[in-house]
């Protein structure tokens, strides 16, 4: 259980940098970088076909979730990392664009 957790949320945090990267929160290319790095510790990196509604609700109920955004970890650097505020709207529509 505790692999399945840990390895959605590395599978979430190079999501969540490929949004960071749109919205040029975050250097063109960290994706990649995180990407590699958790594939040089075994973590999944692969996209996995879930129910977007679902994922979407889940989102909504975060933690870091507040009315109608949600906080973000980015990375504006390796090795730095800063707190960011979007609207979940945008992180649905992120979703639904993932085929």
């Amino acid at each position: 259980m505790l692999k399945i957790t840990l390895g959605k949320y590395e599978i979430d945090h190079v999501g969540s940098s490929l949004i960071a990267e749109e919205k040029g929160l975050m250097p063109k290319g960290i994706s990649q970088q995180i990407e590699e790095m958790c594939r040089k510790f075994g973590l999944p990196v692969t996209y996995e076909n879930w129910d977007k509604e679902a994922l979407y609700q889940a989102l909504t109920h975060d933690k870091k979730a507040r009315g109608t955004n949600l906080k973000l970890v980015i990375v504006p650097e390796l090795g730095r990392a800063a707190i960011h505020q979007i609207p979940l709207q945008e992180m649905k529509d992120f979703l639904e664009r993932k085929e």
